[in-house]
């Protein structure tokens, strides 16, 4: 089997590769949503060119392209003047990180294209430090990057996190059951909790117009505190709400929106994406209030399981008791790092 793997790097490529790119997504049982095209064009036009080279990885087989790989370089100057670039895989935003694959591809040609990609990676140019994050630990990207970059070369670095994670049952009595009642007894205190701040409602917003206004109502109540949103990511939510893959779930006490949660409908799975809520209700558990909710409907919609992205948000790790563990792998060349650490070195020593 002959791959061979090409390099795209102008802007105009993500146009040029939509339908091929939403045919492939189409195609992999894997693919995240933080891989699509819809995702990673809005996020390059709003976050990546702002000092990133685009770099995508394309897998051809003859004239068909069989995978893709969304890379950059990034930017950016040590001690103000040095110059370093990071070849990395495109979307990670502050506070947002998926468990992605790393590719998107044919099923029956991932292992081939992941090899093909990782082998490509040294004969790119104008890259100093290699910075992969959010792979799924069992993927056979991450599997094969660490063979061939980790235990391999010096100056690589591999950090494991982990991601909550739950295969669910047939119903909620028997989700229940599981704990043993220790979750659903916090649960019943956090209920009573902020039912004594007044009337409190949970729904999941049904139109596009409800969609908008709670995000304002709620947006300007947060920045009003000093937090904002990414207004792209907005965007983003909602073109998944549209085509009925993301859930928007509203928590409101005595009518006004104390709490917003987003969910992705991924293959079976509910996943858990975004959640803000106010000061007033988050030290109450108004994220272990609203996940319940979620996870009860979807095992009533037969969802197979439900899992988090990568975050530091604990109510999680208490509804979704199993785990699946998430690494990065940083990797900088050593001629690199032998110059940069002369040069600190220098600074250090004056």
């Amino acid at each position: 089997m002959n791959l061979v793997v090409d390099c795209l790097r102008r802007p105009a490529s993500f146009d040029q590769l939509k339908s091929i790119w939403q045919t492939l997504e189409r195609l992999d049982p894997l693919c995240s949503p933080f891989l699509s095209w819809t995702y990673l064009s809005a996020w390059w036009q709003a976050v990546g060119c702002n000092d990133g080279k685009l770099r995508i990885l394309i897998v051809r087989r003859g004239k068909e392209v069989v995978a893709l790989a969304p890379m950059y370089i990034q930017s950016h100057k040590r001690l103000g003047f040095i110059p370093q670039n990071t070849l990395m895989i495109m979307g990670e935003l502050n506070g947002v990180q998926s468990i992605h694959h790393g590719v998107i591809a044919q099923p029956t040609l991932r292992d081939a294209a992941c090899d093909a990609i990782i082998s490509h990676l040294p004969t790119l140019k104008m890259w100093h430090t290699l910075v992969l994050n959010g792979l799924d630990e069992n993927s056979v990207f991450a599997t094969l990057a660490r063979q061939r970059i980790v235990s391999n070369r010096s100056g690589a670095l591999e950090t494991v996190s982990t991601s909550s994670y739950e295969i669910l049952p047939a119903s909620w009595s028997e989700f229940k059951d599981r704990s043993k009642g220790v979750r659903f007894n916090d649960l019943s205190r956090i209920s009573q909790s902020l039912k004594e701040l007044g009337h409190c409602e949970l729904e999941l917003c049904s139109t596009r117009e409800a969609f908008r206004e709670n995000q304002r109502v709620f947006n300007e109540r947060m920045s009003s505190v000093g937090e904002t949103d990414e207004p792209f990511y907005s965007d983003f939510i909602l073109q998944g709400f549209m085509a009925d893959a993301i859930w928007q779930l509203v928590f409101s006490i005595n009518g006004n929106v104390v709490g917003i949660q987003h969910y992705s409908i991924e293959r079976g799975e509910l996943v858990l994406l975004q959640g803000r809520y106010a000061p007033s209700v988050k030290t109450l558990g108004a994220a272990k209030y609203m996940l319940a909710y979620a996870l009860k409907r979807g095992i009533d919609q037969i969802m197979n399981g439900a899992h988090s992205v990568v975050s530091d948000d604990d109510s999680a790790n208490e509804f979704l008791t199993g785990n699946r563990s998430v690494i990065s792998i940083h990797y900088t060349a050593s001629s690199w790092r032998r110059m940069l650490e002369a040069v600190l070195n220098r600074f250090v020593n004056r």
